[in-house]
C-alpha cells in the first residue's frame, strides 16, 4: 500500500505538459490498438474473384515500408523538433499519421496502400523521435524513470483495450448483421469506429504549452549546418545507434507480424488474436510498474541487459509451440521483460547527451533502428512468400536481440547517466505552462 501511495504521489508530482502526454498515451494508443489486431487481417480477407488480393508477402512489405520512411525520416526530425519545438513536432506527428491511417481504408490500389503506409511512418517518426525529449525536459531528475515507464504503462494498458476491442468488433459486427462469418465489410467497419478514438488522441498534443527559443547554434549557422554544431557526444551516440540497429533486425524480422503468425498457423480468428494480444499488453503493463524498482536495485544498465535477454527464451518458445494456448503463454513473458526494458532504454539514451543534442540523438538513434527493420521485414517477406516457414524469422529475431544487449553491455559497462545537465542548454529558454 505504501508503494502504491509513493507511486499515487510521483503522478501527481509530474507537470502540466507531462500530465498532457500521458493523456494522449491513454486515448490513442485504444484507437492504433484496434488497427493493430484488425488492418493487417482485413487486407488478408479482402478477395477478388474468390482470390485473396494480398498475401502476407505484401503485408511484410506495407510494414517495411513504414519503417524505412520511419528511419529515413527520423533524422530530419529530430532537427525539426530540436530547431522549432516538441509542440510542433507533436501536432504534425500526430495529424500526418492519423489521417494516413484513416486514408487507407478507402482504397484497395497498392501502390496508393504503400504512400500511405510511408506517410505513416513519417508521422510515427516525428513522434517517436519527439518523445523522449519532451518527457525528460518535463520533469525532475528523481521522477524520470516513473515518468518513462509510466508512458509505456498507460500506452499497453490502452493498447490492451484497444486489441480486446480489435478482437471483438468484428465478430460483434457480423452478429448484428445476422451471421456468423466475418467478412471485409466487418473488418473495415471496426476499424471505422476507432476513427472518433484517433481524433479525439489529437487534443491533448493541442493543449500543450510551450514557448520555445530556438538554441544558439540555430540562432548563428544555417538550420542545415546548425545541428553539427550542437553535436558534441558523438562517440557515445553512434554507441546507441549500433545497439539500435543491431536489435531493429531482429525486431523487424517478426514483431510486426505476430498477429498474422497466430492467424495463420494456428488458423484462429481475429477474436482470439485480439484476446492473446490483450492479455500480454496487460501484463506487459504491470511488468512496467516494476521497472524502476529494478532501476534502484540494478541500475539502468544491468536492467535494460537483463530484461531483454531474459525476453529471448520465450521468443523461442513461441515459435515451438504446437497449440495456440501454448504459445500465447510465452508470448506474454516475452511482452513483459521486453517491454520493461524499452522506456528505460529510451530513458538512459537521452541522459548520455547533452539537452541540446537529444532530439538530434533521439532522430539518429530512431533511424539506426528503423531502416534495418525496413531492410529484416523485405527480406522476410520474400522468404515468407516462397515457403511459410515461422521458425526462421524467430530464430533471426532471437540472434539479433541477445547480439544487441551483449554490445549494449560492453559499450556501457558501469555507466549510468552520463553527461546530462539539468538546466537548459545555453541559448535556449524553455517554459511549460498549464493550459
Amino acid at each position: 500500500m505504501t508503494a502504491l501511495v509513493a507511486y499515487i504521489n510521483r503522478l501527481r508530482g509530474f507537470s502540466p505538459n507531462a500530465r498532457l502526454l500521458l493523456a494522449r498515451s491513454l486515448i490513442a494508443p485504444l484507437g492504433f490498438g484496434i488497427w493493430g489486431v484488425v488492418f493487417n487481417i482485413y487486407l488478408l480477407t479482402i478477395e477478388v474473384d474468390g482470390e485473396p488480393l494480398f498475401g502476407i508477402d505484401f503485408i511484410f512489405t506495407l510494414i517495411a515500408v513504414d519503417w524505412l520512411v520511419h528511419g529515413l525520416a527520423a533524422f530530419p526530425a529530430g532537427l525539426f523538433s530540436d530547431r522549432f519545438g516538441r509542440r510542433t513536432s507533436f501536432l504534425f506527428a500526430s495529424i500526418l499519421a492519423v489521417a494516413a491511417s484513416l486514408t487507407k481504408l478507402f482504397t484497395l490500389d497498392p501502390t496508393l496502400l504503400l504512400i500511405l503506409a510511408g506517410l505513416t511512418g513519417l508521422g510515427s517518426s516525428f513522434h517517436a523521435v519527439t518523445s523522449g525529449p519532451f518527457l525528460i525536459e518535463n520533469c525532475r531528475p528523481e521522477d524520470r524513470t516513473h515518468l518513462f515507464s509510466t508512458q509505456t504503462t498507460f500506452g499497453l494498458t490502452a493498447a490492451t483495450f484497444g486489441a480486446l476491442l480489435g478482437g471483438v468488433l468484428p465478430s460483434a459486427l457480423a452478429l448484428l448483421g445476422g451471421t456468423d462469418l466475418v467478412t471485409t465489410t466487418h473488418a473495415r467497419s471496426a476499424l471505422v469506429l476507432a476513427t472518433p478514438i484517433l481524433l479525439i488522441g489529437l487534443l491533448p498534443i493541442y493543449l500543450i504549452r510551450e514557448q520555445w527559443v530556438e538554441s544558439e547554434a540555430y540562432a548563428r549557422y544555417p538550420w542545415y549546418t546548425a545541428w553539427a554544431h550542437n553535436l558534441t557526444s558523438l562517440k557515445t551516440i553512434l554507441k546507441l545507434c549500433s545497439v539500435s540497429a543491431i536489435a531493429a533486425l531482429g525486431i523487424g524480422a517478426i514483431v510486426p507480424v505476430f498477429n498474422i503468425y497466430f492467424f495463420d498457423k494456428f488458423q484462429i480468428g481475429e477474436e482470439q488474436v485480439g484476446y492473446i494480444f490483450a492479455i500480454s499488453s496487460l501484463a506487459a503493463a504491470a511488468g512496467m510498474v516494476v521497472a524502476p524498482f529494478l532501476v534502484e536495485h540494478l541500475g539502468r544498465v544491468r536492467t535494460i541487459v537483463l530484461t531483454k535477454l531474459l525476453s529471448v527464451p520465450f521468443l523461442l518458445l513461441v515459435a515451438l509451440a504446437p497449440t495456440v494456448f501454448l504459445a500465447a503463454v510465452p508470448f506474454m513473458f516475452r511482452a513483459i521483460f521486453n517491454d520493461m526494458g524499452g522506456p528505460i532504454f529510451s530513458l538512459f539514451s537521452m541522459e548520455q547527451v547533452r539537452p541540446e543534442e537529444r532530439g538530434t540523438t533521439a532522430g539518429m538513434t530512431h533511424s539506426a533502428s528503423e531502416f534495418p527493420m525496413g531492410i529484416t521485414g523485405l527480406v522476410m517477406g520474400g522468404v515468407m512468400a516462397r515457403s511459410v516457414e515461422w521458425m526462421i524469422p524467430f530464430v533471426v529475431a532471437a540472434v539479433f536481440t541477445t547480439l544487441a544487449y551483449l554490445v549494449f553491455l560492453r559499450h556501457f559497462r558501469g555507466a549510468e547517466a552520463g553527461v546530462t545537465a539539468e538546466a537548459p542548454a545555453a541559448g535556449v529558454a524553455r517554459k511549460a505552462a498549464s493550459p
